[in-house]
């Protein structure tokens, strides 16, 4: 059963129906020049480092099969079947890691806030890899300039990319990019 209306109130009168469409939800805000660049060093740098780690194993394979087995073929032939192993090891991790990078790249350019914390902390710990890829001492083997060429420039890559990353994405323009929508987005 119901109470009757209350008299103080008169009478209730049903809801107006909307006098027209919906309110339209507020458009995404404009992505910043900051976000565009950080996403493609998102995307190229890992492409990058990737293709010079490949080259830089390729490279190493060959001179470690050399200098390991040069007296003994059987040794040569063990070393030549790790060294293979080995290499494609690498560079399937390389490639998983790249891809990942990649899509998180994506997802950072959409805006989504969760990108841009695992990329900076991903892009940190590259830094700090990065760094230690470029003070390391001399080889304990005579290594090829070549192969110690290529790992400075991928760490010099990673460097200079990750720092300019860390920095973009943390503009006051990449801030209100990422600033979640209830808090004047």
């Amino acid at each position: 059963m119901t109470s009757p209306p209350d008299p103080r109130h008169g009478p209730q009168a049903p809801a107006a129906p909307p006098l027209g469409p919906p309110p339209e939800p507020a458009p995404p805000p404009a992505r910043p020049g900051t976000v565009v660049a950080a996403f493609w060093l998102a995307v190229l740098a890992p492409l990058l480092v990737t293709a010079l780690h490949a080259v830089g194993s390729v490279l190493a394979r060959g001179f470690l099969a050399d200098a390991v087995g040069a007296d003994d073929p059987e040794v040569a032939a063990a070393v030549a079947g790790i060294g293979a192993v080995v290499f494609v090891v690498a560079v399937l991790v390389m490639v998983a890691l790249t891809a990942l990078w990649i899509a998180f790249g994506f997802a950072l350019r959409a805006g989504r806030g969760w990108a841009r914390v695992v990329l900076s902390t991903f892009a940190g710990i590259w830094v700090f890899y990065s760094v230690g890829g470029l003070v390391t001492g001399e080889p304990a083997l005579a290594v090829p300039a070549g192969v110690v060429a290529l790992g400075h420039a991928q760490s010099a890559v990673g460097l200079l990319a990750m720092l300019a990353f860390l920095v973009l994405v943390r503009l006051p323009a990449s801030n209100r990019y990422f600033r979640p929508a209830g808090s004047g987005r």
